[in-house]
């Protein structure tokens, strides 16, 4: 019958004087109890542990033990998983980010804002006091053109009644000449004045479309690197949750996972 570790350690103890260890319990174990004392005293041990087969379960067996305190620590950090899950608030997160972000962008946003509606204002304000000069050439040079056309129809009366032609077909004709030339001179303005307006016009719906334009752009990259910032932010406490929950878990796995050694220089004794 194969004997049990406590009485060999006692039957080793009282045949050296010394302590058994692992080897003195594995070569002793196929040993019966009435002869350990004999094969302690023979050098039983010493024959096992040079033996290649006792190498080899020497081997195994300081393989099974270094494992022993990662096996322990795996189950820790299952126990650490399941009572413990990984649990992050997004919504949470994204107003904090907002909280912090919001408050550049929304400065940002006024002050781009405030550039364009200065463009908007100006493009009106410019086109519109265009106008407004050419209203008054307008009004200036048909006033002018009038007076210079009741003055030389009077010119022409005079001419004529001084030479006793004044209710002369010829004196008509001459008024007729004078009020055509006159009426042409001033269509041909008002038809060159009528196209700058329209061309105000033109450049005004045209420049406030540029404008309007510009600022949906600016305002859409602004939504794009704003949303880009505040995920970036949430991926980033995300991250720094997730390193936080680490570091719980592996004080709470303790060694050997948490001390930063390796599994083969566990094993080696080399860490």
């Amino acid at each position: 019958m194969a004997s049990s570790d406590s009485i060999i350690r006692n039957t080793f103890r009282q045949v050296t004087g010394g302590e058994a260890d692992q080897t003195v319990l594995r070569a002793a174990r196929n040993i019966p109890d009435n002869e350990l004392a004999t094969f302690f005293s023979s050098g039983g041990v010493q024959q096992f542990a040079q033996s290649p087969e006792a190498q080899i379960e020497s081997v195994r067996q300081s393989v099974l033990e270094a494992f022993k305190p990662f096996e322990e620590a795996g189950k820790r950090a299952g126990r650490f998983d399941e009572e413990n899950p990984f649990l992050f608030d997004e919504a949470l997160a994204r107003e904090s980010a907002e909280e912090r972000f919001d408050p550049f962008f929304q400065a940002e946003l006024r002050e781009f804002l405030t550039g364009i509606n200065r463009q908007r204002g100006r493009t009106v304000q410019d086109e519109e006091r265009l106008r407004q000069e050419l209203t008054t050439q307008t009004e200036q040079f048909t006033g002018r053109a009038r007076r210079q056309l009741d003055e030389a129809l009077k010119g022409s009366r005079e001419g004529f009644a001084g030479a006793g032609l004044f209710f002369s077909g010829e004196r008509l004709r001459r008024e007729g000449q004078l009020e055509q030339a006159g009426q042409e001179g001033v269509s041909d303005f008002l038809r060159k004045q009528g196209l700058r307006t329209e061309e105000s016009g033109l450049r005004e719906r045209r420049g406030l479309e540029d404008i309007g334009l510009r600022q949906q752009r600016g305002q859409r990259l602004q939504t794009a690197e704003r949303e880009t910032s505040l995920r970036g932010d949430v991926l980033g406490q995300e991250q720094e949750a997730q390193r936080l929950r680490e570091v719980e878990r592996q004080q709470f796995i303790g060694f050997p996972l948490a001390t930063g050694r390796s599994t083969l220089n566990t094993v080696l004794g080399t860490g």
